[in-house]
């Protein structure tokens, strides 16, 4: 699972690209009806048309608008098992800090020989408690803050 390291930006003219294709796939997203659509390719004088699940069209909106902002896209399946690097470089940390996480059981993960695997969907999980509890102690200090501008 080497790809969640290998990033790459769009090249200028990607971008200007995914800018013009993004809003006419918004467009079309908005008039889906039922769960495919009918795509057509068309290389010179041939055509092809094809079936494309509607959760696989989503996903190509979301790809467009990200490239349109110049960002790297990558996509790593649900049950991916991923390194330590790979997860420390997902979390923006250092590999000794998720290490640390793993061996404090905070994160699960997985032997496979003498090497640590940290499956995506348990990295996301943590990355999002996390959020939720930075998002908790904002409130509290603003709570917090706000009691004792009261009591000036």
């Amino acid at each position: 699972m080497s790809a969640a390291s290998e990033f790459s930006l769009p090249d200028p003219m990607e971008v200007e690209l995914a800018k013009t294709i993004g809003p006419a796939l918004s467009e079309l997203q908005q008039m889906q009806k039922g769960h495919e659509l009918k795509l057509v390719f068309r290389k010179g004088s041939e055509e092809v048309e094809l079936a494309f699940p509607i959760r696989a069209f989503h996903l190509l909106v979301k790809i467009m608008e990200q490239m349109a902002l110049g960002n790297s896209v990558t996509l790593i399946p649900l049950h991916a098992q991923l390194t330590t690097q790979e997860a420390a470089d997902l979390l923006n940390v250092s590999r000794p800090f998720v290490i640390k996480l793993l061996n404090e059981r905070k994160i699960p993960y997985i032997k496979v020989g003498t090497h640590r695997r940290v499956e995506f969907k348990d990295l996301m999980a943590f990355k999002e408690k996390m959020a939720a509890e930075s998002e908790k102690a904002r409130d509290e200090l603003a709570q917090l803050g706000q009691e004792l501008d009261m009591d000036d």
